[in-house]
Parts: C-alpha cells; structure tokens; sequence
C-alpha cells in the first residue's frame, strides 16, 4: 500500500454539520491512516469493539504521524466548536498520557452484533481473523468519520459531547 497524500485526505474548511452528521459535499467523510501500530489489539469497550492506533514520531515536524494528528486535533476543535463544549465537556477520540504515545479509538463497524470490518491480515497469516488480531502490529486503516453526539451528564448535569471515528477496512502490514 502507498503512502497517503495528506492534502488529499480531507480539508478541514469543507467539513459541514448537517442534523448531527459531519459531511463534505453531503457526504460521510472517509480516508486511509499512514501506517499506524495497535498496541493492543481488538479490545471491548462498553459492549462495543475498539482498536486504539498509535502515533509515533511526533517530534519530527515532516512526519506523516505529526500531520495526520494536527489534522485529526483540528477535526475535533471544530466539532468541540460545533457542538459549543469546553475542553473538559468534550470526549475526544485521542488518548494522551504523560511519557506515553497519545493513541486514537477507533469504534470497530458492526451491524447487528457483528462485526462489519474488512479485515487484511498478513499474507503468511491468511486464516486470521479480526478477532486473532496480534497485539503491537502496523495497520494501514480506512476511517469513516460518524455522528456527532451531546447529551447532559445526569450526575454532574453537564453536557457532554463528541463524535464517533470508526474503522471499515483494517490491512496489516
């Protein structure tokens, strides 16, 4: 698989809030990762399916981790905007801890309590399946990105808000 162009991915000034979707041209945004690591591999979250994908290399000012996450950081303050939510009533898609690579999680695709991912493994490993996914491999992803969601906290009585990133097609590398 090529390297993605990140000027091709999306532009940000096109992306549109229409009855809780974001779109561009009235359509739901998708687009490939770079070459990504799964630290952890398929993982259960509140009933649902996850992968948390790893950014390295941060540090370097031309790396496509470095453009591809002040892309996604400006994705989500535009929907922190749309949505009129403070940094702390705002559930963002990244993970970020000290001494740690900040990671982004990703919602598996599922239609009826299945799951719904195109999923590539290596060649060598053919038979795998998403569920046999190894801990720690490279991925190449193809992400859509969903609704938008606010709703108020019922024990702090906050609103709360974000919007959901999901995963259709998963390639190893």
């Amino acid at each position: 698989m090529e390297d993605i162009e990140l000027s091709n991915v999306f532009d940000i000034d096109k992306i549109l809030f229409k009855d809780g979707k974001i779109v561009i041209n009235n359509k739901k945004i998708q687009f490939y990762t770079p070459i990504l690591r799964v630290p952890f591999g398929l993982e259960d979250y509140y009933d649902k399916k996850i992968i948390k994908l790893e950014f390295n290399n941060l540090d370097n000012k031309i790396s496509q981790h470095r453009e591809f996450y002040n892309l996604l950081t400006l994705l989500e303050e535009k929907v922190k905007y749309n949505l009129k939510l403070g940094d702390n009533s705002f559930k963002s898609n990244f993970i970020k801890r000290e001494n740690y690579n900040p990671m982004l999680v990703v919602k598996v695709f599922s239609k009826n309590d299945r799951l719904d991912c195109e999923y590539t493994p290596k060649e060598e490993n053919y038979l795998e399946t998403l569920y046999e996914m190894s801990k720690g491999v490279n991925v190449k992803c193809l992400l859509e990105i969903g609704n938008t969601w606010k709703m108020q906290n019922s024990k702090t009585n906050n609103m709360q808000g974000g919007y959901i990133l999901s995963v259709k097609k998963i390639n190893v590398i």
